[in-house]
């Protein structure tokens, strides 16, 4: 075994000769002491478990022989001329290219236990006493090692995840820039499309507006249809103004104090004609003072299509029932008929509410429906539908404020 300055130590009565570091083996071990009896007695026992080994005689050559080769760990002696063991544990800690490198103190018994404390605040990560148990030697050595091992690989784990993360980071951020691009598009078509109903539509109402006599049933057939195709087409174009312009985001919404009973009656109010013609009863209970910090005219459009839905499917001469209440300061309003409740088809179109492969019915329920779940979502609420003994329930419910 040969130190920097290629001299040999007498082990056994043998000449044992190596290279500054062992590279065929897994770990090398620096092995830092002036007093070459040390050195010959831990270099032989850390051979026996095929350790490679290199020494050095002092700190300044110690840290040559660290900065040319790389070490596992090393044994270092505290009283050594030149350098001492703690003023090179504090150069190899504060290097960047060896802080990791492990350090275990070689100590006389009688040193004090400050200084042991100081080793472990400079870097240390162990003290070994002299003279030292060949069985507690090796055993240290090698739980530092695999200690070392261990925060190698998980540093390197770490370092894999990380990467991962900004990969994955910037996938999410193309996508959302996608996103927000696809989101701009329809927006943008959906205020086209509003755009270009505008004439058609005020065509239709003028033309209505103008014919002076409906005497046949066939000019009242037409004018009736034309009457319709008026609202239905306003209603569509309304529509998909409020789709561009208000449901892009929270941010976009109009928030206000509103009485809640106030707009279901309101709603109520306005659908009762619809419901009469079925010789269906509209009856509303509720809890007095509900007071919500809403979009009102969403919040309405929602009501209204819950209570269009529950008249166009529930029976006639049935009662549809409307309850508003607060739980834990959320807002809950329910609407239940007497239909048979939507089918599967029209709750899988919730989700894909532009599945032209849908009856215009079944795509019209759906598509109202996804607008109440997206606005509902929007004030950070929450959407059901149940179906039980023959009674079907929609409820929305959202905070107060």
């Amino acid at each position: 075994m040969t130190g920097s300055k290629g001299k040999e130590i007498i082990s056994n009565n043998e000449f044992i000769t190596t290279n500054y570091v062992r590279n065929n083996k897994d770990y090398n071990i620096l092995i830092v002491d002036d007093i070459p009896s040390n050195i010959q007695r831990l270099g032989k026992i850390l051979r026996t478990k095929n350790y490679g080994v290199s020494f050095a005689y002092d700190g300044l050559e110690a840290l040559k022989l660290i900065k040319n080769n790389h070490f596992d760990l090393i044994l270092l002696d505290i009283s050594m001329p030149k350098m001492d063991g703690f003023e090179l544990c504090e150069i190899i800690k504060k290097d960047p290219a060896t802080c990791n490198i492990c350090v275990i103190f070689i100590t006389a018994a009688k040193n004090e236990p400050g200084d042991i404390v100081h080793g472990f605040n400079i870097g240390g990560q162990d003290y070994i006493n002299k003279p030292f148990c060949t069985e507690e030697l090796l055993a240290r050595v090698q739980t530092h090692l695999e200690l070392a091992d261990k925060t190698k690989q998980l540093s390197n784990l770490n370092k894999q995840l990380e990467a991962k993360v900004i990969e994955r980071t910037r996938e999410l951020r193309k996508e959302k820039e996608k996103t927000e691009q696809l989101g701009e598009a329809k927006n943008a078509f959906l205020k086209i499309i509003r755009h270009k109903l505008g004439n058609p539509l005020q065509t239709i109402l003028c033309t209505c507006e103008n014919i002076e006599t409906v005497d046949t049933p066939i000019q009242k057939k037409i004018h009736s249809y034309l009457n319709t195709s008026y609202k239905e087409l306003k209603e569509i174009s309304d529509l998909a103004y409020m789709i561009s312009s208000r449901l892009a985001s929270r941010e976009e919404l109009k928030f206000q104090t509103e009485y809640i009973n106030l707009l279901i009656e309101k709603v109520i109010t306005k659908m009762t004609p619809k419901a009469n013609d079925k010789f269906q009863t509209i009856n509303h209970s509720k809890e007095i003072d509900l007071v919500g910090h809403i979009d009102c005219s969403l919040i309405e459009l929602c009501i209204e299509y819950i209570l269009d839905n529950a008249i166009n499917h529930g029976p006639e001469n049935s009662t549809i029932q409307i309850n508003s209440t607060k739980r834990n300061n959320i807002i809950i309003i329910s609407i239940s008929d007497k239909g048979d409740g939507f089918k599967k088809d029209i709750l899988n179109f919730i989700n894909q509410p532009f599945n032209t492969s849908k009856k215009n019915n079944e795509a019209g329920l759906g598509l109202s429906i996804f607008i109440v779940q997206k606005i509902i979502g929007l004030h950070d609420g929450n959407f059901e539908i149940n179906h039980e003994n023959k009674k079907t329930t929609v409820s929305i419910s959202f905070p107060c404020s």
